[in-house]
């Protein structure tokens, strides 16, 4: 997977800081390998292989500074607008694909259960994630394939669950998804620097603040 990849090549680095930057939910659905991975870092196990990848994932936990959300998570329904208006971006041979898996499986219920299972299960995934990390949110209020409202509501719920100075966000009223860098870019570098110097630095202010 490439969840174990990235937790490899951060392990055999010699950085002594890593930062998760993610864009849209394909930088999400990373995120969540990655974490999940962390999270089972402390189990032991005496195969000799499996010793040694729980050694890397416990080190890049000590690592992990902190992770960045741009234009995500993105709440999304199988059938639902956001989850179409993303399928306008794959390609043809993907389109047909996805519309060819549509038709032959539109009459099970099994398979739409278990879609809509696995929509729920990122979602909540990301409100309920137990890592104790800064983490910064950017994203804009008319973003057509990220829902705003959704994703307010998680960051307002994990700030009461650690803090306004652990959880940021950096909120544009437009800008098109994963463009806020080249919509508003030195809004978007304010933003990343501020967090990154929380991160690095442990300067715990909880909103980006422009350089004086």
């Amino acid at each position: 997977k490439l969840g174990w990849e990235v937790v490899q090549q951060v392990a055999d680095s010699q950085c002594s800081a890593f930062v998760f930057h993610g864009f849209s939910n394909g930088g999400g659905f990373l995120w969540e390998q990655i974490r999940g991975i962390l999270l089972s870092s402390t189990a032991m196990s005496t195969d000799n292989e499996m010793a040694e990848l729980a050694r890397k994932a416990r080190l890049v936990r000590s690592k992990l500074a902190g992770v960045v959300f741009d234009s995500c998570p993105a709440w999304y329904r199988p059938g639902s607008p956001n989850f179409y208006e993303a399928v306008k971006f794959c390609s043809w041979q993907e389109r047909m694909q996805i519309r060819f898996h549509d038709l032959l499986h539109a009459h099970e219920k099994p398979s739409m259960e278990r879609q809509f299972e696995r929509a729920d299960q990122y979602w909540s995934s990301m409100v309920q994630d137990p890592l104790d990390v800064r983490q910064l949110f950017l994203y804009s209020l008319d973003d057509q394939l990220t829902p705003s409202g959704p994703l307010q509501d998680l960051i307002e719920r994990r700030q009461r669950l650690f803090g306004a100075d652990r959880v940021w966000k950096r909120q544009w009223t437009s800008s098109p998804h994963c463009c806020h860098l080249l919509t508003h870019p030195k809004e978007y570098e304010e933003a990343v620097s501020s967090f990154l110097e929380a991160c690095l630095y442990g300067n715990d202010v909880g909103e980006p603040r422009p350089k004086l």
